[in-house]
């Protein structure tokens, strides 16, 4: 099981958790469902007795890690087995008899703070890996901005400020964090936002509470009476990936491009108190 635990299951009900999964994927992703033979074709991998299984040439599917190597080298408590093994033996061990496609290897704390200190030794590894390696080998680190944070760091908790309404303080230790962390996209989101939540005292966040319960109330009352709503993605044309994590300036930009929300929100309380309406969400100006 995904937890790590082995269960015992009849024939019976290993089929019918099948068939339960393959009703729920018809339902969720609008896909046609299996037919028997692919049913058969399941039910023979999910309950061969041999402890290694397979599929024949062409069935294959692309292999690779999130979390690197450390599901072999960390200690249980960090979901791994702890074997005696370096990271770069590892990843050899994942390639070559695993046979993973690609492969990432990072600091077991996969964080940006404390990989900073000793990048130049991190590149050694990534080094050492590519000579080794047929696969392509990439580096993962992402941002924990609950390193800065007290007790670990030097900055109030924003988890600790939100729960007593200390929302500006909340806010404001974000913002210190994400200026040390140095982190760009992280820093646009926070500052393209400001305008909208600025100020945002307890008063305020009642009113969106209320606001938000409003609208979700809304849309309940528009689908017993309609069973699909068609509204634009977007007034805008298609911008490049990642461009709202630019500045401040692209990141209000891209919040505009997705005004049909806001539309759409617009359309039905406008069909809840009876009124026909279409509306063309405006182009950011």
């Amino acid at each position: 099981m995904g937890d790590g635990y082995a269960v015992e299951l009849s024939a019976e009900e290993v089929r019918t958790d099948l068939e339960a999964g393959s009703a729920d994927a018809v339902r969720r992703g609008k896909v046609p469902p299996l037919e028997e033979s692919e049913f058969d074709y399941l039910f023979e991998l999910f309950a061969h007795p041999s402890r290694i299984m397979g599929v024949e040439p062409g069935h294959e599917v692309v292999l690779t890690k999130d979390g690197s190597v450390n599901t072999l080298y960390s200690a249980q408590l960090s979901s791994g087995v702890g074997l005696p093994l370096g990271r770069e033996q590892c990843f050899r061990v994942f390639e070559r008899a695993f046979g993973f496609d690609t492969m990432e290897i990072g600091h077991p704390d996969y964080s940006f703070k404390p990989v900073k200190p000793i990048v130049a030794l991190e590149a050694i590894g990534v080094e050492q890996a590519l000579l080794s390696a047929i696969i392509p080998v990439f580096y993962g680190a992402m941002p924990n901005f609950g390193l800065y944070a007290r007790p670990d760091g030097p900055f109030p908790n924003p988890a600790d400020l939100l729960p007593r309404g200390q929302i500006p303080e909340a806010r404001e230790a974000q913002m210190e964090m994400a200026e040390r962390e140095g982190d760009p996209g992280a820093l646009a989101c926070l500052n393209g936002n400001r305008a909208k939540v600025t100020p945002m005292d307890q008063a305020n966040y009642a009113q969106a509470l209320t606001r938000r319960a409003t609208l979700t109330r809304d849309w309940m009352l528009f689908f017993e009476k309609y069973a699909v709503v068609l509204t634009p993605v977007s007034g805008e044309l298609p911008f490049p990936d990642h461009l709202d994590l630019k500045d401040a300036a692209y990141f209000r930009y891209g919040a505009l491009s997705a005004r049909s929300a806001e539309t759409r929100a617009l359309a039905v309380q406008r069909l809840t108190a009876g009124i026909d309406v279409a509306v063309q969400p405006p182009p950011p100006g």
